[in-house]
């Protein structure tokens, strides 16, 4: 009665060539790593099942993200309930990344929102990267304004973050050779899904 939900691992297959990309197997504590981990890791939407009545309690998934709705659900679910993980394949997804994968800005929104949702939530490793992931896309398309802001969100985080430090002095006084050494380092935009 006090599982909200259960997941279990999954299989990825390339939509084009049917093959087998990888096996996804979570054998970490959810809600420890969203409390003390560096990353997001969760469990794909077609691999959870949530009770009903836990999915109305928390109003289902946010449709203001234009991305990591599964993200946010998950943190979602794992500050309020227990869960259990079945270790099995049980699921194949077919993996298209062309298709909402393949727009950065919409994954930099959602990471915003969810930033805000949940920072009392989420560690301070997470929250940090989170602000990196920001910052570097706003330097990359150039609204440097935004960049400084995350930036200095970053390093009220992580004050002694050398490279942060380094990256808010650029931003203040060559903010377009930031862009350009990024744009050396990176190519394109990168696709900030992950």
């Amino acid at each position: 009665s006090d599982i909200g939900f259960n997941f279990c691992n999954l299989e990825l297959i390339d939509s084009n060539t049917k093959n087998k990309i990888k096996e996804v197997r979570i054998h970490v504590n959810l809600k420890n790593n969203f409390m003390n981990g560096t990353y997001f890791l969760t469990p794909q939407t077609s691999s959870l099942l949530v009770k009903k009545s836990v999915l109305n309690e928390l109003g289902g998934f946010d449709e203001e993200l234009p991305a990591h709705q599964d993200t946010e659900l998950a943190i979602r679910l794992c500050k309020h309930y227990n869960y259990e993980l079945i270790d099995e394949v049980l699921v194949k997804v077919f993996r298209n990344h062309k298709q909402l994968m393949g727009i950065p800005k919409n994954y930099i929104i959602a990471k915003e929102i969810i930033l805000e949702k949940h920072k009392d939530f989420l560690s301070k490793k997470i929250l940090f990267s989170l602000c990196k992931q920001i910052a570097n896309y706003y330097i990359l398309t150039s609204n440097y304004v935004s960049a400084q802001k995350y930036v200095d969100y970053a390093l009220k985080i992580n004050s002694k973050d050398i490279a942060t430090k380094i990256q808010k002095i650029l931003l203040s006084t060559a903010p377009f050779t930031i862009k350009l050494l990024y744009k050396l380092k990176y190519k394109n935009v990168p696709n900030t899904s992950a």
